[in-house]
Protein backbone atom coordinates (compact mmCIF):
# COMPACT_ATOMS: atom_id res chain seq x y z
CA UNK A 1 0.00 0.00 0.00
CA UNK A 2 1.23 3.18 -1.01
CA UNK A 3 1.51 5.58 2.16
CA UNK A 4 4.03 8.24 1.21
CA UNK A 5 4.04 10.37 -2.06
CA UNK A 6 6.65 12.54 -3.60
CA UNK A 7 4.92 15.37 -4.76
CA UNK A 8 6.48 17.09 -7.65
CA UNK A 9 4.61 20.17 -8.51
CA UNK A 10 4.41 24.25 -8.77
CA UNK A 11 3.21 24.80 -4.95
CA UNK A 12 5.66 27.90 -4.39
CA UNK A 13 6.83 29.06 -1.02
CA UNK A 14 4.80 26.81 1.59
CA UNK A 15 5.21 29.93 3.95
CA UNK A 16 4.06 31.99 1.79
CA UNK A 17 0.29 32.96 0.18
CA UNK A 18 0.17 31.51 -3.46
CA UNK A 19 1.01 33.41 -6.42
CA UNK A 20 -1.66 31.54 -8.59
CA UNK A 21 -4.70 29.38 -9.01
CA UNK A 22 -2.04 26.13 -9.89
CA UNK A 23 -0.58 26.58 -6.44
CA UNK A 24 -3.53 26.86 -4.64
CA UNK A 25 -4.67 24.02 -6.55
CA UNK A 26 -1.05 21.90 -5.55
CA UNK A 27 -1.65 22.70 -2.30
CA UNK A 28 -5.12 22.02 -1.60
CA UNK A 29 -4.49 18.59 -3.03
CA UNK A 30 -1.07 18.35 -0.56
CA UNK A 31 -3.28 18.72 1.85
CA UNK A 32 -6.42 16.68 1.35
CA UNK A 33 -4.06 13.70 0.73
CA UNK A 34 -2.50 14.32 4.08
CA UNK A 35 -6.22 14.43 5.54
CA UNK A 36 -6.39 10.64 4.08
CA UNK A 37 -3.16 9.49 5.94
CA UNK A 38 -0.85 10.03 3.01
CA UNK A 39 2.39 11.42 4.34
CA UNK A 40 4.14 14.10 1.55
CA UNK A 41 7.10 15.02 0.76
CA UNK A 42 7.00 18.11 -1.75
CA UNK A 43 9.21 18.75 -4.03
CA UNK A 44 8.69 22.30 -5.21
CA UNK A 45 8.84 23.01 -8.90
CA UNK A 46 10.21 26.40 -9.92
CA UNK A 47 7.63 28.93 -11.33
CA UNK A 48 9.40 31.25 -13.95
CA UNK A 49 9.37 34.85 -13.35
CA UNK A 50 11.62 36.59 -15.57
CA UNK A 51 9.86 38.49 -18.36
CA UNK A 52 12.39 38.84 -20.94
CA UNK A 53 12.59 36.02 -24.03
CA UNK A 54 16.40 35.60 -23.09
CA UNK A 55 15.94 35.59 -19.44
CA UNK A 56 12.67 33.24 -19.61
CA UNK A 57 14.66 30.45 -21.68
CA UNK A 58 18.03 30.50 -19.09
CA UNK A 59 15.76 30.55 -16.03
CA UNK A 60 13.53 28.05 -16.95
CA UNK A 61 16.24 25.71 -18.24
CA UNK A 62 18.60 26.26 -15.32
CA UNK A 63 16.01 25.00 -13.04
CA UNK A 64 14.56 21.89 -15.12
CA UNK A 65 17.92 20.77 -14.08
CA UNK A 66 18.03 22.25 -10.48
CA UNK A 67 14.11 20.88 -9.66
CA UNK A 68 15.79 17.29 -11.30
CA UNK A 69 18.13 17.14 -9.32
CA UNK A 70 16.36 18.28 -6.28
CA UNK A 71 14.15 15.36 -6.69
CA UNK A 72 16.40 13.17 -7.09
CA UNK A 73 18.31 13.95 -3.78
CA UNK A 74 14.95 13.80 -1.88
CA UNK A 75 13.68 10.11 -3.70
CA UNK A 76 16.95 8.10 -3.47
CA UNK A 77 17.23 7.15 -0.24
CA UNK A 78 13.15 6.63 0.13
CA UNK A 79 11.27 3.25 0.91
CA UNK A 80 10.00 2.00 -2.83
CA UNK A 81 7.38 -0.32 -1.78
CA UNK A 82 5.34 2.44 0.45
CA UNK A 83 6.54 5.48 -1.57
CA UNK A 84 4.67 6.91 -5.31
CA UNK A 85 6.05 9.85 -7.30
CA UNK A 86 2.86 12.17 -7.94
CA UNK A 87 3.59 15.03 -10.58
CA UNK A 88 1.23 17.54 -10.85
CA UNK A 89 1.81 19.24 -14.29
CA UNK A 90 -0.01 20.70 -17.65
CA UNK A 91 1.46 19.08 -20.64
CA UNK A 92 1.59 20.95 -24.05
CA UNK A 93 5.09 22.32 -23.48
CA UNK A 94 6.29 20.61 -20.20
CA UNK A 95 5.37 16.81 -22.10
CA UNK A 96 9.74 16.21 -22.63
CA UNK A 97 10.33 16.85 -19.30
CA UNK A 98 7.29 15.23 -17.56
CA UNK A 99 8.79 12.24 -19.65
CA UNK A 100 12.01 12.60 -17.97
CA UNK A 101 11.11 12.62 -14.98
CA UNK A 102 8.39 9.86 -15.20
CA UNK A 103 11.76 8.13 -16.33
CA UNK A 104 13.73 8.93 -13.54
CA UNK A 105 11.16 8.09 -10.72
CA UNK A 106 10.76 4.65 -13.17
CA UNK A 107 14.71 4.09 -12.92
CA UNK A 108 14.70 5.60 -9.01
CA UNK A 109 12.19 2.39 -8.41
CA UNK A 110 9.04 4.21 -7.86
CA UNK A 111 5.31 3.69 -9.11
CA UNK A 112 4.10 6.72 -11.08
CA UNK A 113 1.00 8.75 -10.96
CA UNK A 114 0.07 11.75 -12.46
CA UNK A 115 -2.13 14.58 -12.12
CA UNK A 116 -3.08 16.54 -15.59
CA UNK A 117 -4.25 19.32 -14.74
CA UNK A 118 -5.77 22.56 -16.81
CA UNK A 119 -7.22 22.41 -20.37
CA UNK A 120 -3.86 23.39 -22.43
CA UNK A 121 -3.51 19.63 -23.47
CA UNK A 122 -7.03 19.84 -25.57
CA UNK A 123 -5.31 22.43 -27.42
CA UNK A 124 -1.64 21.36 -27.71
CA UNK A 125 -1.68 17.51 -28.59
CA UNK A 126 -4.02 17.91 -31.74
CA UNK A 127 -1.57 20.13 -33.49
CA UNK A 128 2.02 19.05 -32.21
CA UNK A 129 3.61 16.58 -34.50
CA UNK A 130 4.14 12.96 -33.85
CA UNK A 131 7.35 12.88 -31.49
CA UNK A 132 5.18 14.75 -29.19
CA UNK A 133 2.33 12.83 -29.41
CA UNK A 134 4.59 9.79 -29.02
CA UNK A 135 5.81 11.59 -25.83
CA UNK A 136 2.16 12.28 -24.27
CA UNK A 137 1.83 8.82 -25.10
CA UNK A 138 4.59 7.05 -23.41
CA UNK A 139 4.78 9.20 -20.61
CA UNK A 140 0.92 8.38 -19.61
CA UNK A 141 2.30 4.78 -20.18
CA UNK A 142 4.20 4.79 -17.59
CA UNK A 143 1.87 5.72 -14.78
CA UNK A 144 0.41 3.89 -12.11
CA UNK A 145 -2.30 6.06 -12.18
CA UNK A 146 -3.41 9.09 -14.28
CA UNK A 147 -6.20 11.69 -12.98
CA UNK A 148 -7.29 14.05 -14.84
CA UNK A 149 -8.78 17.79 -13.49
CA UNK A 150 -11.18 17.76 -16.63
CA UNK A 151 -13.39 14.98 -18.11
CA UNK A 152 -12.55 16.18 -22.00
CA UNK A 153 -8.76 16.01 -21.28
CA UNK A 154 -10.14 12.14 -20.07
CA UNK A 155 -11.59 11.09 -23.04
CA UNK A 156 -8.75 12.39 -25.15
CA UNK A 157 -6.24 10.16 -23.18
CA UNK A 158 -8.23 7.36 -23.24
CA UNK A 159 -8.48 7.28 -26.92
CA UNK A 160 -4.54 7.32 -27.03
CA UNK A 161 -3.62 4.72 -24.47
CA UNK A 162 -5.79 2.21 -22.46
CA UNK A 163 -2.52 1.06 -20.57
CA UNK A 164 -2.76 3.07 -17.38
CA UNK A 165 -5.89 3.53 -15.28
CA UNK A 166 -7.54 6.88 -15.41
CA UNK A 167 -9.63 8.92 -13.52
CA UNK A 168 -11.53 12.06 -12.81
CA UNK A 169 -10.27 14.15 -10.47
CA UNK A 170 -12.09 17.56 -10.39
CA UNK A 171 -10.96 20.64 -8.55
CA UNK A 172 -12.83 20.64 -5.11
CA UNK A 173 -13.71 23.01 -2.26
CA UNK A 174 -13.15 21.61 1.35
CA UNK A 175 -16.13 20.99 2.95
CA UNK A 176 -15.97 23.33 5.77
CA UNK A 177 -15.70 26.45 3.62
CA UNK A 178 -18.75 25.82 1.51
CA UNK A 179 -21.43 27.67 4.15
CA UNK A 180 -23.94 25.47 5.35
CA UNK A 181 -27.30 26.96 4.41
CA UNK A 182 -27.96 28.72 0.88
CA UNK A 183 -25.33 31.57 0.81
CA UNK A 184 -27.98 35.01 0.85
CA UNK A 185 -27.27 38.26 -1.23
CA UNK A 186 -28.21 42.00 -1.16
CA UNK A 187 -31.48 42.42 -2.82
CA UNK A 188 -31.35 46.32 -3.57
CA UNK A 189 -28.08 46.32 -5.69
CA UNK A 190 -25.98 44.59 -7.93
CA UNK A 191 -22.14 43.72 -7.59
CA UNK A 192 -19.33 41.88 -9.65
CA UNK A 193 -16.14 40.52 -8.63
CA UNK A 194 -13.09 39.28 -9.62
CA UNK A 195 -10.57 37.06 -7.50
CA UNK A 196 -7.34 35.41 -8.79
CA UNK A 197 -4.32 36.62 -10.87
CA UNK A 198 -4.80 39.65 -12.32
CA UNK A 199 -3.15 39.72 -15.56
CA UNK A 200 -3.97 39.70 -19.47
CA UNK A 201 -4.67 35.90 -19.66
CA UNK A 202 -7.68 36.89 -17.06
CA UNK A 203 -8.72 40.10 -19.38
CA UNK A 204 -9.39 41.82 -16.12
CA UNK A 205 -9.38 44.88 -18.75
CA UNK A 206 -12.72 43.26 -20.11
CA UNK A 207 -14.05 42.61 -16.57
CA UNK A 208 -13.78 46.46 -16.04
CA UNK A 209 -14.97 46.93 -19.58
CA UNK A 210 -17.91 44.98 -18.84
CA UNK A 211 -19.09 46.75 -15.61
CA UNK A 212 -18.69 50.07 -17.53
CA UNK A 213 -21.13 48.81 -19.59
CA UNK A 214 -23.55 47.15 -17.28
CA UNK A 215 -23.75 50.76 -15.29
CA UNK A 216 -23.83 52.92 -18.43
CA UNK A 217 -27.42 50.82 -19.07
CA UNK A 218 -28.70 50.71 -15.80
CA UNK A 219 -27.82 53.95 -13.92
CA UNK A 220 -30.74 53.65 -11.55
CA UNK A 221 -29.12 50.22 -10.15
CA UNK A 222 -26.46 50.16 -7.01
CA UNK A 223 -23.54 48.32 -8.25
CA UNK A 224 -19.48 47.67 -7.46
CA UNK A 225 -16.84 45.48 -8.77
CA UNK A 226 -14.32 44.28 -6.78
CA UNK A 227 -11.02 42.93 -7.85
CA UNK A 228 -8.65 41.26 -6.02
CA UNK A 229 -5.18 39.82 -6.39
CA UNK A 230 -1.98 40.10 -7.28
CA UNK A 231 0.05 40.70 -11.43
CA UNK A 232 2.94 39.55 -12.70
CA UNK A 233 3.70 42.43 -14.53
CA UNK A 234 3.78 45.66 -13.80
CA UNK A 235 2.96 47.46 -17.12
CA UNK A 236 -0.43 45.07 -16.84
CA UNK A 237 -1.14 46.10 -13.60
CA UNK A 238 -0.46 49.65 -14.31
CA UNK A 239 -2.77 48.98 -17.60
CA UNK A 240 -5.51 48.20 -14.60
CA UNK A 241 -5.31 51.24 -12.37
CA UNK A 242 -5.23 53.52 -15.54
CA UNK A 243 -8.80 51.57 -16.52
CA UNK A 244 -9.80 52.12 -12.99
CA UNK A 245 -8.93 55.86 -12.92
CA UNK A 246 -10.88 56.20 -16.40
CA UNK A 247 -13.95 54.58 -15.84
CA UNK A 248 -17.06 56.90 -15.32
CA UNK A 249 -17.85 54.72 -11.99
CA UNK A 250 -14.14 54.59 -10.19
CA UNK A 251 -15.93 55.66 -7.37
CA UNK A 252 -17.78 51.96 -7.14
CA UNK A 253 -14.45 49.68 -8.06
CA UNK A 254 -12.34 48.33 -5.15
CA UNK A 255 -9.17 46.45 -5.96
CA UNK A 256 -7.29 44.76 -3.26
CA UNK A 257 -3.86 43.06 -3.13
CA UNK A 258 -3.07 39.22 -3.17
CA UNK A 259 -5.37 38.44 -0.12
CA UNK A 260 -6.22 35.18 2.18
CA UNK A 261 -9.37 32.58 1.14
CA UNK A 262 -11.52 34.35 4.67
CA UNK A 263 -10.69 37.82 3.52
CA UNK A 264 -12.28 35.89 -0.09
CA UNK A 265 -15.22 34.06 1.83
CA UNK A 266 -16.38 37.96 3.39
CA UNK A 267 -16.01 39.70 0.41
CA UNK A 268 -17.92 37.08 -1.24
CA UNK A 269 -21.51 37.50 0.80
CA UNK A 270 -22.37 40.72 -1.03
CA UNK A 271 -21.09 39.81 -4.40
CA UNK A 272 -24.12 38.83 -7.29
CA UNK A 273 -21.70 37.76 -10.13
CA UNK A 274 -17.81 36.64 -11.06
CA UNK A 275 -16.85 37.90 -14.13
CA UNK A 276 -14.64 35.23 -15.72
CA UNK A 277 -13.44 35.92 -19.43
CA UNK A 278 -10.43 34.10 -19.26
CA UNK A 279 -7.83 33.33 -21.87
CA UNK A 280 -5.21 31.36 -19.76
CA UNK A 281 -3.67 28.65 -21.90
CA UNK A 282 -3.63 26.36 -18.93
CA UNK A 283 -6.67 27.21 -17.66
CA UNK A 284 -8.70 23.76 -16.27
CA UNK A 285 -11.01 23.52 -13.81
CA UNK A 286 -10.49 26.37 -12.04
CA UNK A 287 -10.24 27.18 -8.44
CA UNK A 288 -11.94 30.09 -8.52
CA UNK A 289 -15.08 29.01 -9.94
CA UNK A 290 -15.40 26.68 -7.50
CA UNK A 291 -14.86 28.98 -5.29
CA UNK A 292 -17.48 31.73 -6.29
CA UNK A 293 -19.96 29.17 -6.88
CA UNK A 294 -19.40 27.52 -3.27
CA UNK A 295 -20.20 31.11 -1.71
CA UNK A 296 -23.66 31.51 -3.99
CA UNK A 297 -21.65 33.64 -6.59
CA UNK A 298 -22.75 33.34 -9.70
CA UNK A 299 -20.24 32.99 -12.75
CA UNK A 300 -20.73 34.58 -16.22
CA UNK A 301 -17.74 32.97 -18.14
CA UNK A 302 -16.39 32.33 -21.56
CA UNK A 303 -16.78 29.48 -22.69
CA UNK A 304 -13.29 27.95 -22.81
CA UNK A 305 -11.76 24.78 -22.41
CA UNK A 306 -13.74 23.18 -18.97
CA UNK A 307 -15.54 26.24 -18.19
CA UNK A 308 -19.15 25.24 -19.60
CA UNK A 309 -19.05 21.53 -17.95
CA UNK A 310 -17.87 23.37 -14.48
CA UNK A 311 -20.58 25.56 -14.45
CA UNK A 312 -23.36 23.27 -15.79
CA UNK A 313 -25.44 26.15 -17.03
CA UNK A 314 -25.38 27.43 -20.83
CA UNK A 315 -26.83 31.05 -20.64
CA UNK A 316 -24.07 31.49 -17.63
CA UNK A 317 -21.07 31.08 -20.82
CA UNK A 318 -20.27 33.72 -23.38
CA UNK A 319 -18.76 32.46 -26.77
CA UNK A 320 -15.90 34.88 -27.04
CA UNK A 321 -14.29 38.04 -25.56
CA UNK A 322 -17.43 40.80 -26.59
CA UNK A 323 -17.95 42.63 -23.04
CA UNK A 324 -21.28 42.94 -25.00
CA UNK A 325 -21.92 40.10 -24.66
CA UNK A 326 -21.24 39.11 -21.28
CA UNK A 327 -23.36 42.15 -20.38
CA UNK A 328 -26.35 40.74 -22.11
CA UNK A 329 -25.50 37.40 -20.86
CA UNK A 330 -25.96 39.08 -17.05
CA UNK A 331 -28.97 41.15 -17.83
CA UNK A 332 -30.46 37.85 -19.49
CA UNK A 333 -30.25 36.37 -15.62
CA UNK A 334 -31.71 39.34 -14.31
CA UNK A 335 -34.61 39.45 -16.05
CA UNK A 336 -35.60 36.01 -16.80
CA UNK A 337 -34.16 33.96 -13.91
CA UNK A 338 -34.80 34.20 -10.06
CA UNK A 339 -31.23 35.18 -8.65
CA UNK A 340 -31.83 33.40 -5.30
CA UNK A 341 -32.70 30.32 -6.54
CA UNK A 342 -29.57 30.40 -9.27
CA UNK A 343 -27.35 31.31 -6.43
CA UNK A 344 -28.64 28.55 -4.35
CA UNK A 345 -28.57 25.94 -7.32
CA UNK A 346 -24.82 26.58 -8.19
CA UNK A 347 -24.01 26.17 -4.15
CA UNK A 348 -25.68 22.88 -4.39
CA UNK A 349 -23.51 22.16 -7.48
CA UNK A 350 -20.44 22.62 -5.35
CA UNK A 351 -21.41 20.74 -2.56
CA UNK A 352 -22.66 17.80 -4.77
CA UNK A 353 -20.11 17.31 -7.20
CA UNK A 354 -16.62 19.63 -6.17
CA UNK A 355 -16.75 19.10 -2.17
CA UNK A 356 -13.93 17.81 -0.51
CA UNK A 357 -16.12 14.68 0.86
CA UNK A 358 -17.04 14.02 -2.33
CA UNK A 359 -13.68 13.88 -4.61
CA UNK A 360 -11.17 12.98 -2.50
CA UNK A 361 -12.20 10.37 -0.40
CA UNK A 362 -12.30 8.06 -4.03
CA UNK A 363 -8.83 9.30 -5.24
CA UNK A 364 -7.41 9.06 -2.43
CA UNK A 365 -7.98 5.18 -2.32
CA UNK A 366 -6.77 4.77 -5.76
CA UNK A 367 -3.45 6.01 -5.34
CA UNK A 368 -3.77 3.98 -1.56
CA UNK A 369 -3.78 0.89 -3.77
CA UNK A 370 -2.03 1.39 -7.37
CA UNK A 371 -0.34 -2.11 -8.08
CA UNK A 372 -2.33 -4.03 -5.68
Amino acid sequence: MVTKLFVFANMGKLNQLPKSGGQSSARRVMKGLEKEGVKIVPIRRHRAELQSRIGHIVEISYFAFYDLLKMILKMIFGHRKEGAFLQMTYAGALVPYELILSCTAKILGYKCVEYLQGGLVMDTYPRKGKLHQWMFKKNLELQSLVLFEGLDALELARSVTTKPKLMHFPSYVFDDKIPQNPPVKPNDEVNFCFFGRLNEAKNVLISIEIYNIFCSRHPEKKTSLTLVGAGDYEEYLNKISEAIEKSPYKESIRRFGNSPYDFLVEMMKTQHFYLFPTKEKAEGHSNALNEAMSQGVIPIACDYHFNKTVIGEDFLVVKGYNPVDYVLAIENVLMNYDITLLSRKLWNRVKNNYAYSVVNGKVCHEIKNIGA
